[in-house]
């Protein structure tokens, strides 16, 4: 599945109180709350790569773009 639409699933569940915490969150999707925070990290991503991530439709790049690959430029303290 596409990572960034990935986070904004878990963002609307928060948003929209359908899970209290991201600890509940977590136990929902059977991960840990470190990874559901490194998913919501994506959110620190300039929003045209976050809009780039969102439109990918080829699975060969949703595939190469992971939550991992993503994770040092979420990162960067001033995306601009």
């Amino acid at each position: 599945m596409n990572i960034m639409l990935k986070a904004l699933e878990y963002s609307k569940l928060l948003d929209q109180g359908l899970v209290n915490s991201q600890a509940e969150l977590a136990r929902k999707e059977n991960v840990n709350r470190a990874r559901i925070t490194q998913i919501l990290n994506l959110f620190k991503l300039a929003p045209k790569i976050q809009e780039y991530l969102s439109n990918l439709t080829d699975e060969k790049q949703i595939r190469y773009f992971t939550e991992r690959r993503l994770r040092q430029i979420t990162k960067i303290p001033n995306y601009r």
